[in-house]
């Protein structure tokens, strides 16, 4: 959902699904996507049919207490407790999310590199390379964030851009 009312738009959600969708085979599972305006009850809906969700779109952060975080849909007040957490008690046994703001175009990175990674030469999911997708995703995003396009020198090293990622589940 790359719009959200008084939040800028995120110009990389829309091609992040496009290539995301393009990687997964038709008959490796059913698809659902929503765009903006993405409504509570239609995402809970969709939650109950799959066993995979993958979310571009905004969120809350409250860095001084984490559990408030949520996301921005068009009706969903918050839910007072983290997401990758949420998705575990909603009955996902792994979860991928950040701990803060992340920018769009390096979530999508993650994402391609995530699922590149869990999907086997035949289109089928293997769920347990999720964690071993996320580290190499990354492993990649760390060593990108320190070189800039047509500067030869490498730059210190930024985990504010790729620690916020984390895993959780079994």
């Amino acid at each position: 959902m790359s719009s959200t009312p008084n939040e800028r738009d995120l110009v990389f959600a829309e091609p992040e699904v496009t290539q995301l969708l393009s990687l997964i085979p038709e008959t490796t599972c059913q698809k659902t996507t929503f765009k903006s305006p993405a409504y509570k009850t239609d995402v809970l809906q969709a939650l109950t049919d799959c066993n995979i969700a993958h979310f571009s779109c905004h969120g809350i952060i409250d860095n001084s207490n984490p559990s408030n975080t949520s996301l921005l849909l068009t009706d969903w007040e918050n839910e007072g407790i983290h997401l990758t957490g949420a998705f575990q008690m909603a009955g996902f046994p792994r979860s991928i999310g950040s701990l803060w703001q992340v920018d769009d175009e390096r979530s999508g990175m993650v994402s391609k590199i995530v699922w590149e990674n869990m999907l086997g030469v035949d289109g089928t999911i293997d769920y347990g390379k999720a964690a071993e997708g996320l580290h190499k995703a990354v492993r990649a995003l760390r060593e990108a964030a320190r070189w800039v396009e047509g500067v030869e020198m490498r730059f210190d090293d930024q985990p504010v851009v790729w620690a916020p990622f984390i895993y959780m589940g079994v």
